[in-house]
This record gives C-alpha cells, sequence and structure tokens, in this order.
C-alpha cells in the first residue's frame, strides 16, 4: 500500500522553500517537524515568534524562541500555507489536515543526532497511535509525522515530542480520535 502520494511531493515542495529560507538569517527554529520514514516528504517547520519584548542588558545575548508545542487534539490546517505551523491551527470541527494526537518526552543528556532522534520520536509516535486512533499504524489507512526538538533546543533542554495524524486522500472534519482506520 502506497502511502505518499502527490501529498508527499507538495511536501517535499515545502521542505525545500523552508530549507532556503532558514539559511536566509531568519530566527532559529526551536521545533522541526519531519515526516515519518514511511511517509517520506517534509511539513512546514514550525517556530514560535522570538519572546515578549522585554528590557535586556546590552550584553546579554537575545532571548531564545519558545519551542511550539501543540496539544493533544490541536488541529491543523496545512493548505492555507503559513510560513508558521502555529498560524495553521483550526477548531478540529473545522475542515483541516492534521491533528496531534500525542504527546511525550524522550529522554538522554546528549543530543543524539538528527537521525536517532527521528527514529526515536518515529517509535514513540507509532507506539501511542492506537491507543488515539483505536488501531495499530500498520493496520490505519493515516499517516503521521512527528513535531521534535531542534539541535539547539535539545540543548537547552528540550525533550519534547509531538505526534501528528493525518489523512492521506482528504481534509477531515472533527477529531480522528477513536475514528478506527
Amino acid at each position: 500500500m502506497e502511502r505518499a502520494g502527490d501529498r508527499s511531493i507538495a511536501f517535499l515542495a515545502v521542505g525545500l522553500v523552508v530549507a532556503i529560507l532558514s539559511g536566509c538569517g531568519a530566527a532559529s527554529d526551536r521545533t522541526s517537524a519531519t515526516s515519518s520514514p514511511v511517509t517520506g516528504g517534509g511539513r512546514p517547520t514550525p517556530s514560535a515568534p522570538a519572546g515578549a519584548l522585554g528590557a535586556t542588558t546590552p550584553s546579554a545575548s537575545p532571548p531564545a524562541a519558545a519551542a511550539f508545542h501543540p496539544a493533544v487534539g490541536t488541529c491543523f490546517d496545512v493548505r492555507k500555507d503559513q510560513p508558521k505551523l502555529s498560524e495553521s491551527i483550526v477548531p478540529c470541527d473545522q475542515r483541516h489536515d492534521d491533528e496531534v494526537y500525542a504527546v511525550f518526552d524522550l529522554d538522554g543528556a546528549e543530543y543524539p543526532g538528527e537521525t536517532a532522534l527521528q527514529q526515536a520520536a518515529d517509535e514513540g509516535c507509532r507506539a501511542r497511535f492506537a491507543d488515539f486512533i483505536g488501531i495499530p499504524y500498520e493496520e490505519s489507512v493515516l499517516e503521521l509525522y512527528s513535531l521534535l526538538p531542534t539541535q539547539a533546543a535539545w540543548l537547552d533542554g528540550d525533550r519534547r515530542v509531538s505526534c501528528v495524524v493525518w489523512y492521506p486522500d482528504d481534509a477531515v472534519v472533527g477529531s480522528l480520535a477513536g475514528a478506527g482506520y
């Protein structure tokens, strides 16, 4: 069963745009979005504003960008093509693409590297899939991807992973909790 389709091409295009733009002096992203190796492709890279305006001493470093950690049940309409995933949040009773179904923290003091981090996130998200959807990932028509900390965020102590589910054939209305497909 093929799980990529036309959406993977769109994700790759978005990923290329994000990669190009991230090298153009933009503020460092604190959370990156990546697809499961099963689905391939990339997702918009979410980030949060660089922090509230406030007084800093001249020698102080600029405040770090806050990590974007959506809660379970948060829905996104990524078709809006917003530069930040946080700007694509919509109520789940409206037409949307993606929904956060689990959030967990990874262990470890040292940054494990992008490949190991992605593998750990994917394993954790797959293990939590059936609790939310009602059937194991391997039996589902739904896809998943994870929002995981960047290396900079990891070094700042962020270990949070958000697991996101989406239906590859169309947008949905309502939560996918208990969908069973």
